[in-house]
């Protein structure tokens, strides 16, 4: 069927051009499709929907302009003509242009904020590594601070730290919940700097007073990290690293699982790193000694579970752990 390129035929005109244009599509598309889902090892229909689904109004609209566009130029012919076919095109490019010009803009300035985010994201790391790091040096200064005020004990709390650190890797605990272990018992006898001077230096035993006088230092401590907004979450851990399994620790005679896991492990390396060191009242155990010690107090002063899992610590490194301690 001819039909002659003139308005009055439009729908007819019409009719063949969508005919046309949803035939030309489907065979396009299709057959990339194929050859794109053979290649790739994938579903021919899925690869159509998702790269040519969307194209189908595309492939219409223009062919329509095409016919538009032949129309006119058909009925008018030489220079207005020309001038009809010519200026969409022109058109079509310069706005084309401008989209790509716009596009590479864009990309660039992205570009350009990504390097600076990226230049932001590393400093912001840096700093909070130092942070980290200063912070960690705190608890460490300040843990040699309270040591220093008892000759007695010197470096007590880094070592307690390490024990800890080590028992509650052993244990699995998340790193977060470890890193909270050491700070907590770096700073388990900051209640000792509320204790007076003369009965932590005392070379002798303790009267009943002032030994209820040193044991006020746990809740103290406590009391001492909830006045401070970044510490507070210690202050659990640092009232109750004196309670025991049994309940009759202090200073709330807190028993078994009452008792924090932080604080119960703090005991533990408390207990052992006393044990490991010359005081007044006891001679320096040796490895042998403490791992006896450590199983004859399991579900009586300490978590029986914990003493098990430190016992195995020493018993494998002992020497190592203890050894380098040991005054």
């Amino acid at each position: 069927m001819n039909l002659p390129l003139s308005w009055d035929y439009l729908i007819p005109l019409t009719a063949l051009t969508l005919v046309t244009a949803v035939g030309y599509y489907l065979i396009e598309s299709g057959l990339i499709s194929i050859a794109v889902g053979l290649s790739q090892r994938s579903s021919i229909l899925m690869t159509w929907r998702m790269q040519f689904g969307w194209m189908a109004l595309f492939y219409v609209t223009l062919c329509l302009i095409g016919l538009f566009m032949a129309i006119a130029i058909y009925d008018l012919k030489g220079v207005a003509g020309i001038l009809i076919f010519a200026l969409p095109v022109v058109l079509m490019h310069y706005v084309q242009r401008q989209y790509i010009e716009r596009t590479r803009a864009g990309a660039r300035e992205v570009e350009r904020m990504n390097k600076e985010l990226t230049q932001a994201n590393r400093s912001i790391l840096e700093a909070s590594l130092q942070i980290e790091q200063l912070n960690d040096e705190l608890f460490v200064t300040l843990a040699k601070i309270i040591d220093a005020r008892d000759p007695q004990v010197l470096d007590h709390a880094a070592k307690v730290a390490e024990y800890s650190t080590l028992i509650a890797h052993n244990l699995k605990l998340p790193a977060g919940r470890i890193d909270k272990v050491r700070q907590a018992a770096l700073l388990h006898d900051i209640g000792k700097i509320g204790i007076s001077e003369q009965i932590l230096k005392k070379p002798g035993s303790l009267s009943g007073l002032e030994y209820e006088n040193v044991k006020a230092h746990a809740a103290l401590g406590s009391d001492f990290l909830r006045a401070s907004h970044g510490l507070r979450h210690l202050a659990d851990f640092v009232r109750y690293h004196h309670e025991r399994w049994d309940g009759a620790g202090y200073p709330d005679r807190l028993r078994g699982e009452q008792i924090p896991l932080e604080a119960r492990i703090i005991a533990i390396s408390d207990a052992v790193e006393s044990m490991a060191t010359k005081r007044p009242y006891h001679h320096a155990m040796d490895l042998a000694e403490i791992v006896e010690e450590l199983a004859r107090c399991a579900g009586s002063q300490f978590d029986p579970a914990i003493a098990e899992v430190f016992v195995r610590i020493l018993r494998r490194d002992g020497e190592g752990i203890i050894g380098r301690h040991a005054n």
